[in-house]
């Protein structure tokens, strides 16, 4: 998903529904047990911290299990990447990446996530904590720990 606020889809040619279309995909997805994984970039065309916000309340407010963000990096020869690469937004590509670190760390620190994901992993491999147990002592051993 490219971003939630219509303005943003509206400069990526994308439909303003997608965010509401996308939460309820996310809801049945979880529902049926399915794992999911939320996929946005940052730096986008009228990009604000508004719109940054935003998107962080629509990760917390759908839930995935994952979150992936990265910093929009325009296709050569695309529309986007004949712009000057300061008029695409409003933010560095530094600070898009600092954006994209603070929104991951708050998301994977969540007590909600956190719970949210070892329930799933106890309903559908409870025997994941062990596999990851070991493979940490071969990596520790490994590394001559």
């Amino acid at each position: 998903m490219e971003a939630v606020s219509p303005e943003i889809l509206k400069n990526v040619n994308r439909h303003p529904q997608t965010p509401e279309e996308l939460a309820k995909i996310i809801k049945i997805a979880k529902e049926k047990g399915i794992l999911t994984v939320l996929h946005l970039l940052l730096g986008l065309p009228g990009e604000t911290g508004k719109a940054i916000q935003e998107r962080i309340d629509y990760i917390f407010k759908v839930k995935p299990h994952y979150v992936r963000l990265n910093r929009l990096i325009p296709v050569e020869g695309s529309e986007l990447g004949q712009r000057p690469s300061a008029r695409i937004c409003d933010f560095s590509d530094d600070e898009i990446e600092r954006w994209c670190k603070k929104i991951i760390g708050r998301f994977y620190t969540s007590p909600a996530i956190v719970v949210q994901n070892v329930r799933y992993i106890l309903r559908n491999d409870p025997l994941w904590f062990f596999r990851a147990l070991r493979f940490a002592g071969h990596i520790k051993r490994g590394l001559g720990i």
